[in-house]
């Protein structure tokens, strides 16, 4: 028996991080799939699922073929490993992971399996999330604003689309916990 994919993606400020951490919690044989990239580290922001790297050993990692997918946004190359990605299916290991949608299509072109939940929320959520961060521009506000459009947009590609309601993250972990742990018992 092979282990299942579960791919968390959305916009920016959706709440991809809150709610993989929460869901570990709720389900700790879910591993967490750690994605590359190389933007700074946030001031307050936990590095659970992601390794942050330097420009230059992201690229050779790149350039070695390590990487399964890989995006630049904002400056900043993200990634997941190959490596990573295919131990779930060699190995009874469930993994869960945060990506954008471009990420989740790149997933699920070779993994048709992969289960993809879309976060939705509305686009006053998503202002208010990524301005209490404090890490963009107000140019870069208005792109990933704008990204979040079009993703949102795109959403019905995924198996499920859970919105994430300012101030009720509780329910949304729980919703999201129990799709995987419906999905995981089939």
């Amino acid at each position: 028996m092979s282990g299942k994919i579960f791919v968390i993606c959305g916009p920016s400020g959706s709440g991809k991080g809150t709610v993989v951490k929460g869901v570990r919690k709720k389900l700790p044989r879910v591993e967490r799939l750690k994605t590359y990239t190389t933007r700074p580290k946030g001031l307050k922001e936990e590095s659970l699922g992601r390794h942050f790297v330097s420009p230059a050993r992201f690229e050779k990692m790149r350039a070695a073929g390590e990487f399964f997918e890989t995006n630049l946004f904002d400056g900043h190359w993200y990634g997941t490993r190959k490596i990573d990605l295919d131990r779930s299916r060699d190995a009874s290991i469930d993994l869960v992971t945060e990506v954008d949608l471009t990420g989740a299509k790149a997933i699920r072109k070779s993994y048709p399996n992969a289960v993809i939940i879309f976060l939705s929320s509305k686009k006053a959520d998503l202002r208010r999330r990524l301005q209490k961060r404090g890490r963009d521009s107000a140019e870069n506000l208005r792109e990933r604003l704008k990204v979040a459009e079009r993703e949102l947009q795109e959403a019905k590609i995924c198996d499920y689309v859970v919105e994430n309601k300012e101030n009720e993250q509780r329910a949304t972990i729980a919703q999201v916990a129990k799709i995987i742990g419906a999905k995981n018992e089939k």
